[in-house]
């Protein structure tokens, strides 16, 4: 919650202190509502958000290694940045809205994914399903990443292209078959049975006729002829 949402300490002792019953124990419900109400006070004053977005950038600066590909550089990104901020990076500035928040929130919860996995996580699906996130989807893949106990953004990075260079292939494998299907239906039966080896339409007719039919149309025949 607290990378989540960008949090303090001091905050999330705060949500805690709202979340425990009079038992002492953890109402898990209570304490993600309580987070994302301070995240929506957090955000009435814009100064607050452009000094977490400075921490981060400076936070990317103190990494040791230096990036040699585009790739390296996003990976190191996605690394250190929160699933909001990757929101927000991603619809250029915009506040994150508070439904994909919360649906970030209850994957991360539930799959007991890391930040950073989540951060891949959320780039591996908006750009396959244009732009868009949705639960089914982002909770299937969750579930798989989370069974392949996934832990950094590097790993998530090539486990995701893997599957998809997987599924392509897979693809492309059906298409081909699919086509090759195709090309024989297109060749009738009566073709592989030989069929069109066999006489003309008229002279399967002439052939079918009995000796009184031939002798009729013999005499108009030559009767046409004569005239």
């Amino acid at each position: 919650m607290l990378l989540l949402y960008d949090l303090e300490t001091y905050e999330i002792d705060k949500a805690i202190l709202w979340a425990l019953t009079d038992e002492n124990y953890l109402n898990t419900e209570e304490f993600k509502r309580a987070c994302h109400d301070l995240f929506k006070a957090k955000n009435n004053n814009m100064t607050l958000q452009l000094e977490r977005k400075r921490t981060y950038q400076q936070d990317s600066k103190k990494q040791n290694k230096t990036p040699q590909t585009k790739e390296e550089s996003l990976i190191q990104q996605l690394e250190v940045i929160s699933p909001k901020q990757l929101l927000e990076d991603l619809s250029g500035g915009n506040l994150a809205p508070e439904q994909d928040l919360r649906l970030i929130r209850d994957v991360m919860t539930s799959q007991g994914l890391t930040p950073a996995v989540m951060n891949v996580l959320i780039y591996y699906v908006l750009l396959q399903t244009n732009m868009k996130l949705t639960r089914g989807y982002l909770e299937k893949i969750a579930g798989q990443w989370s069974r392949a106990q996934l832990k950094t953004a590097k790993e998530a990075m090539d486990f995701a292209k893997k599957e998809k260079a997987n599924y392509d292939q897979a693809k492309t494998i059906r298409s081909n078959r699919y086509q090759k299907s195709v090309k024989r239906d297109v060749v009738p039966d009566w073709f592989k049975e030989g069929k069109h080896l066999q006489s003309k339409p008229e002279e399967t007719t002439r052939q079918k006729m009995t000796d009184n039919q031939l002798k009729i149309a013999n005499l108009i025949r030559q009767y046409s002829e004569g005239n």
